[in-house]
């Protein structure tokens, strides 16, 4: 429920807060190299990416949430946070207009800037931790994002997520709830939100077409999770009205066949669409990251194709890379290879295996 959840209010404050907004003074003392800024202008959203290098894996982060935000990309600072889990990452997008302007270089160097709802612990699956301050609630949910809202606004979302268990750390609140003393900090190593901001991420045409796009993990807009929970209630109000029909049936009736095809699982479609193939492409070459860069990318939706510039040493490296995506069963057309001053270019375009 907490994904849903998390979904939802990604969409309901979709444009992450900018200068001039109500700026509300942050809960937390921030330790020593940190600085915090009020939760309510960072949008933390934990995005699955698959396995690629920390470059490739910092733009790949961006098109991910594209989705997820009201604003372009060239609005918005996209901050790769730490793994969470085997290939998802916590990601915090801001508003430019909302980070630090004009600070020199070595006094920005000093501080990392997170939201102050990384104070919280995370708590266990099915629980929040929360701190009430005046008009802010700020709330960390399992997954290791969080968000802010105010005290009118909490017992809704907290009941649209199920009622989790509330464990307090500061402030009142009136639902139920545990109240703890606030463990030490433990803030995520290597995370900052003005890390890369001084540049605007420009986003070529083409790329755009990636707006569509959310990452694999199977991320949905809540008005489709909506509709599916409709569908669903109504598949299942009509299978019981059925059951109760057969079994004041005559024994003869052959419920068992009926269970057979109730219980017998759905067939599963092969995977398609960017990050799929994108996943499979990176790890058949695994092995050669350190030796090719990626140039260029470009994805169809239409196709379901991803086109690729490659630069490599040579040409033999090249040719190694086409014959890890035939290993991959990767269809491949590679365009011509071009080779000077030390470097081997070419592009390939790649489909991914049949289902």
């Amino acid at each position: 429920m907490n994904k849903y959840l998390s979904l939802m209010i990604a969409k309901g404050r979709s444009r992450p807060a900018v200068a001039g907004d109500a700026m509300a003074t942050a809960s937390f003392r921030a330790p020593n190299g940190v600085r915090f800024i009020p939760g309510e202008n960072v949008l933390l959203l934990a995005v699955n990416l698959p396995k690629m290098s920390a470059a490739h894996r910092s733009k790949a982060a961006a098109f991910a949430v594209e989705d997820l935000i009201a604003q372009p990309l060239d609005e918005v600072h996209v901050a790769l946070g730490p793994e969470l889990a085997t290939n998802r990452w916590l990601v915090g997008v801001v508003a430019r207009t909302a980070l630090p302007a004009n600070a020199p270089a070595k006094a920005r160097a000093r501080l990392r800037l997170l939201p102050d709802t990384l104070a919280l612990p995370v708590p266990a699956t099915g629980h929040w931790t929360v701190w009430r301050q005046g008009v802010r609630v700020l709330v960390r949910l399992s997954d290791a994002t969080g968000f802010v809202t105010n005290p009118q606004a909490f017992p809704v979302l907290h009941q649209i997520a199920g009622a989790p268990e509330i464990t307090l750390y500061g402030g009142d609140i009136e639902l139920e709830h545990t109240r703890a003393t606030l463990p030490a900090l433990t803030l995520p190593s290597r995370f900052d939100l003005a890390e890369g901001q001084r540049q605007p991420l420009r986003v070529p045409a083409l790329a755009r077409r990636l707006a569509a796009v959310a990452a694999f993990a199977g991320l949905g807009h809540l008005l489709i999770l909506s509709a599916d929970v409709v569908s669903l209630s109504r598949q299942q109000a009509a299978l019981m009205t059925e059951l109760r029909t057969l079994s004041d049936a005559p024994p003869d009736v052959a419920i068992d066949n009926l269970l057979t095809q109730i219980l017998a699982p759905a067939p599963t479609a092969p995977e398609a669409g960017f990050f799929p193939l994108l996943d499979t492409t990176f790890v058949a070459i695994a092995d050669l990251t350190g030796s090719v860069s990626l140039r260029e990318l470009r994805y169809s939706a239409a196709e379901d194709d991803l086109t690729l510039t490659l630069q490599a040493p040579d040409l033999g490296t090249l040719q190694q890379v086409e014959a890890d995506f035939v290993a991959a069963r990767l269809a491949v057309t590679s365009g011509p290879a071009t080779s000077a001053n030390g470097t081997a270019e070419q592009q390939m375009t790649l489909q991914g295996p049949p289902g």
